[in-house]
């Protein structure tokens, strides 16, 4: 009984561990075009107007990296890919802006949008059916055209944050053009 015991173990542990042979799926560089989907260049400063006047200078960082991930649990097929993430910083202590996009899905290509602990997806063009996006909207006298508008949803975790982020209005050539808090704050683009 004991040697079936031991027989069957070791026929187990050799079809479980089959060796494969690894694979790497490379999805190269992420392009110009999708770079210049997040319109913010390393080392400038972006300001924002806080609905009390207040004026916030945000510094960008900008950083490309190559990351790996494996597809399956043995690792036989690998995923490289990269992920480009614009980290805008206040000079007040107030929340961080975070804008990701990648390559590691090549049939879509949406951005990753932080804003302190609360995150959205801005869809690529051709992935935007159920995302209110304006034709135009003017703000502070500037018209801004193809405005994503994005309701940040509230969830378990968060819901006594008085802080918490309401809304996002993104464009795809300026950015970020206003951040409107739960509370009734806002903070508008300073061009």
């Amino acid at each position: 009984m004991k040697s079936l015991k031991i027989s069957l173990f070791l026929a187990l542990l050799i079809v479980a561990c089959d060796p494969c042979e690894h694979h790497i799926i490379d999805r190269g560089s992420l392009s110009e075009e999708l770079l210049n989907m997040i319109p913010y260049e390393h080392g400038e400063y972006i300001s924002f107007q806080h609905s009390n006047g207040h004026v916030i200078s945000f510094f960008v960082n900008r950083v490309t990296k190559q990351e790996r991930f494996c597809i399956d649990h043995l690792c036989c097929e690998e995923l490289v890919f990269e992920v480009n993430t614009a980290t805008l910083s206040p000079d007040y202590p107030i929340f961080s802006f975070k804008l990701q996009i990648n390559n590691a899905d090549t049939s879509h290509y949406p951005i990753s949008v932080s804003i302190g602990k609360y995150g959205c997806m801005i869809p690529d063009k051709s992935d935007s059916s159920d995302i209110d996006i304006a034709d135009s909207v003017l703000i502070n006298g500037d018209l801004y055209l193809d405005v994503y508008k994005l309701k940040y949803q509230e969830s378990y975790w968060n819901k006594d944050d008085i802080l918490r982020v309401d809304s996002l209005l993104y464009n795809r050539e300026i950015g970020i053009l206003k951040v409107v808090m739960a509370n009734g704050e806002y903070y508008l683009r300073n061009e």
